[in-house]
């Protein structure tokens, strides 16, 4: 489709990149990046935490990674909410970068 960036739900949806392996692997391999909305923005987001994100990430990541290398996929991710940040209150859009951000600083 001539895209540079797959932006997606990887909170609800992670494991339907499973169902295309080769093509997932050829676009990364190509330098295609993932933008992993892993960050709930619906009122599931009250509920984790830090360790709940980061637990969820490596499951999905870990899950993906039986069909493409696990260091492809971490170099072409872009770590991102899942849409629909500004429909939350200022507590919940808050919550949801600071989850977002100690996601980074424990991929990093």
């Amino acid at each position: 489709a001539g895209i540079d960036i797959l932006s997606f739900d990887a909170y609800e949806y992670a494991d339907t990149l499973s169902i295309y392996p080769e093509e997932l692997k050829g676009f990364l391999e190509a330098g295609g990046m993932l933008a992993w909305g892993i960050v709930p923005t619906t009122e599931a987001v009250r509920a984790e935490t830090p360790d709940s994100i980061r637990k969820l990430f490596n499951e999905k990541i870990d899950k993906l990674s039986k069909h493409i290398p696990k260091e492809l996929l971490l170099k072409n991710i872009l770590l991102t909410p899942s849409c629909g940040t500004g429909s939350l209150d200022i507590g919940g859009a808050l919550k949801v970068f600071q989850l977002l951000m100690r996601l980074k600083e424990d991929v990093s």
